[in-house]
């Protein structure tokens, strides 16, 4: 049975040396020296229920999808895909966690500013 071990924080990490901060990474050009491009989270697979005991995951790690883990580790567990948390979904899974109203707003804001950047010089060409 496959199954899933999520953290429950994004976990970053240390760029690449030959990363540079104008063409690699938003994170360097902002000062920072750890990024966290995309979220991390476990596949496992258990070939069968005699290697872990049906209820090891349960007891451990708490109910498939539960929100805050049971153990020491801050690994959360699910047992399929729609217990994945919504923040660790892929950009596109229609699932994943909209952005809050105030992102949505600035978000808009720069995708009119830059349509009407590029409407002005388009007219002035």
């Amino acid at each position: 049975d496959i199954f899933f071990l999520v953290p429950e924080i994004r976990y970053s990490y240390f760029p690449p040396a030959w990363v540079e901060a104008k063409t690699g990474s938003k994170a360097i050009e902002q000062g920072r020296i750890k990024t966290a491009p995309f979220p991390s989270f476990w596949y496992a697979f258990a070939p069968s229920k005699q290697i872990i005991h049906p209820t090891w995951l349960v007891d451990n790690f708490g109910p498939s999808g539960s929100v805050r883990p049971k153990h020491r580790s801050k690994l959360r567990y699910a047992t399929c895909t729609q217990h994945i948390p919504r923040d660790f979904r892929g950009e596109f899974d229609p699932n994943k966690k909209r952005a809050n109203p105030k992102a949505r707003k600035r978000a808009a804001k720069r995708r009119y500013e830059a349509m009407k950047a590029a409407s002005s010089m388009a007219a002035s060409s």
